[in-house]
């Protein structure tokens, strides 16, 4: 079968359409930014 056929988790919609509006986390610098993405 060559395509496989998944569902959007919700939270990605969700951070899909936060960075469509500019909605979302804000960060004050580069050092909370990093902290954040190596949270995830």
């Amino acid at each position: 079968m060559p395509f496989k056929i998944t569902r959007e988790k919700p939270e990605n919609i969700e951070a899909r359409r936060q960075a469509a509006m500019h909605e979302g986390k804000t960060f004050t610098n580069v050092n909370d930014l990093m902290e954040d993405l190596t949270n995830a």
